[in-house]
């Protein structure tokens, strides 16, 4: 049982508080004692509930509580975030800055039921990206039931896009099938079955951040058979030590259901809004040692008082090793 008396929280931090309900919120501390915290400017996660406060939590009703850090990490050292995390247990291991963005992009969401004026403003923002977070939303999550939402997301935006009211229109495929574009997706199997079986729209340049953690599994899990796959909040959860369930996937027939409340919006935004945060952290793993080496053999050459500077060749040997070329 999660013992507060343990724990050495400061007023005024950030905290995200996991209830033994399942509801997840986040909120600042105002007060508390050994047996309680008190919060004010709450947020619940699952829902766009917000209350100024105060309101107080017991610790029979929390099941964890975790700190947002107010610093990024220094040096800007590369790690996957166990060893981080197994030392700072009760800390989010992102910048506050970064995890605040996320939130607040959740939150402002653009929802897009016809095409009109928001529909081709979105086309024209997405068309400019480099990278897209790609959530596909069928009511069982099955690649044989019909597309209802289709969430796109950039680094600041989350689109949907009410696929069920009008289709996939030929400026969003285009969007879909650029080779320019990369689509990241978690666990890209669903959006491209139903993509190309109801749509013949073919998902080009893909980025599979499942197919990503399985490879950073294989080169740092010593024993294979603890090697798994992971659902996206899974990934949050142990590179960034967020809540256990901090993200769960909706898997109901309500996502064909018209009107579609907030509460489902929301839920949809949250599916689509961490992939490109969670696809740079997890490119910045895999490519660990050619980023490093890249620094340091920019840091390395010195331009001489003459133009007929060369480069060591001792270091070509070193780089050429380091990067089995």
């Amino acid at each position: 049982m999660l013992a507060l008396a343990d724990y050495n929280f400061k007023r005024g931090s950030k905290l995200v508080v996991e209830l033994v309900n399942g509801d997840i919120l986040e909120g600042t501390l105002y007060n508390g004692g050994k047996s309680r915290l008190d919060l004010i400017n709450i947020k619940i996660y699952s829902s766009d509930y917000s209350s100024k406060g105060p309101y107080s939590y017991y610790q029979s009703e929390i099941k964890s509580v975790r700190v947002v850090k107010e610093k990024p990490q220094e040096n800007g050292e590369i790690t996957n975030g166990e060893c981080y995390i197994e030392a700072n247990k009760t800390l989010i291991s992102i910048p506050k800055e970064d995890y605040e963005d996320l939130i607040l992009m959740t939150k402002n969401y653009i929802y897009l039921p016809m095409i009109d004026v928001n529909y081709y403003s979105a086309i024209k923002h997405l068309k400019t990206c480099e990278n897209l977070g790609i959530a596909a939303i069928t009511n069982s999550y099955d690649k044989f039931d019909p597309l209802s939402l289709l969430v796109i997301s950039s680094w600041d935006q989350v689109y949907i896009f009410d696929i069920q009211s009008f289709g996939i229109p030929n400026d969003l495929k285009d969007i879909l099938e650029s080779n320019h574009i990369k689509k990241v997706c978690h666990d890209s199997r669903l959006p491209w079955g139903i993509l190309k079986n109801q749509h013949n729209i073919n998902l080009n340049n893909i980025f599979d951040t499942l197919c990503a953690d399985i490879s950073i599994q294989e080169k740092t899990e010593k024993d294979p058979e603890k090697i798994c796959t992971r659902s996206i909040g899974q990934c949050f959860q142990h590179y960034f030590n967020f809540p256990e369930n901090f993200m769960n996937i909706y898997k109901t027939s309500k996502w064909g259901k018209r009107p579609l409340s907030e509460q489902r919006k929301s839920q949809a935004s949250q599916l689509g809004a961490y992939l490109v945060y969670l696809k740079n952290h997890l490119e910045r793993i895999m490519f660990k040692t050619f980023f490093e080496t890249s620094s340091r053999f920019a840091s390395s050459f010195r331009i001489p008082c003459n133009s007929n500077s060369k480069i060591d060749g001792k270091l070509i040997l070193d780089i050429k090793k380091k990067l089995s070329l």
